[in-house]
């Protein structure tokens, strides 16, 4: 009988957290220091039928869990991700949050998705992509309406600060973010999307570390309390 690791089970609390994740996100986040290992652990856990894979626009594996991996972490009500015109928008959401742990040494938990600020009771019209303590991030893929940029900076203004990353190929839209923001008075950093990725590809994984005191004690979506190494699993491998 097949089990997994403290290690894996910490890679499938990352991929929930994130929803859907290229291995690179899973690697950074979950505390691994050699992308083949975390490939090969990916695979094992796609083949035990706890992750399912599509591919994004270059032909990367994208894992998401299935309805035994959601069940394998506590979550068996739950529904698995479903791939949607917002998949690509979710994979840079993970990249960014690589790239915080990777710049900042941010605890994967401390990062707060739009997904967990959710399930936390998070009912304001507006939410940040990611909080990390008082800043705010925002992925801003596509051009919006001028309104609707002004009156998200303003909801983002309660933090300390906001940070947007834009893609260089629509310079057009960081250019709108700074005149909204200097409309509504507020203060906003953009950063290119490219500068994110040079980033996140020059870094060693080979230095990376475990934040959190226990390296595999990242929570999913819905906090999950992490007792043994067996009691984590132990009811799902029994029904294997």
């Amino acid at each position: 009988m097949e089990t997994i690791s403290e290690r894996e089970y910490a890679a499938l609390a990352v991929i929930d957290r994130l929803r859907i994740a290229r291995a690179i996100e899973v690697a950074w986040l979950a505390g691994y220091t050699d992308f083949s290992y975390c490939r090969k652990n990916l695979k094992k856990l796609q083949r035990m039928g706890l992750l399912q894979i599509t591919r994004d626009a270059v032909g990367a594996n994208c894992y998401y869990l299935s309805g035994q991996g959601l069940k394998a972490i506590g979550k068996g009500t739950s529904h698995p991700y479903e791939i949607s015109y917002t998949t690509n928008h979710a994979l840079l959401v993970g990249r960014v949050c690589s790239w915080l742990k990777i710049t900042e040494g941010a605890d994967p938990n401390a990062m707060l998705t739009d997904a967990i600020l959710r399930a936390n009771g998070a009912n304001q019209r507006h939410r940040p992509d990611i909080v990390l303590g008082r800043k705010a991030f925002e992925v801003e893929l596509n051009h919006k309406p001028l309104g609707i940029l002004m009156k998200n900076i303003q909801a983002n203004d309660s933090y300390g600060s906001q940070v947007w990353i834009t893609p260089d190929s629509r310079p057009g839209i960081a250019r709108n973010l700074l005149a909204c923001a200097k409309k509504v008075g507020v203060e906003i950093k953009v950063i290119p999307l490219s500068a994110i990725e040079e980033q996140v590809s020059a870094a060693n994984i080979h230095e990376n570390s475990v934040c959190s005191e226990s390296g595999t004690d990242i929570e999913s979506v819905v906090s999950i309390p992490i007792n043994s190494p067996v009691d984590k699993y132990a009811a799902y491998l029994d029904e294997l």
